[in-house]
């Protein structure tokens, strides 16, 4: 039963992780949601400043994700 809790608890946090919402990565990145959606369609451009904020916000969920990734492999081994 431990085992079956501890895999869907990772699971859960994969799947949040891999959907982030684009309101959250605004506000990561100290930006409106209309801003983000403004510079992926053209209307305006991200200055160095918050081209910085959204890089390393792409690097905090790489990290994340890597690490998630890590505890689904070792759930999975450690049921083989």
């Amino acid at each position: 039963m431990i085992r079956r809790v501890v895999r869907q608890e990772v699971v859960s946090r994969a799947l949040a992780a891999l959907t982030p919402s684009v309101r959250e990565l605004a506000r990561e990145v100290h930006v409106t949601y209309a801003s983000l959606y403004a510079w992926a369609a053209g209307r305006r451009t991200p200055t160095a400043v918050n081209l910085r904020r959204l890089a390393e916000a792409a690097e905090r969920r790489a990290r994340m994700l890597t690490s998630l990734a890590a505890e689904l492999r070792q759930v999975a081994d450690s049921e083989s």
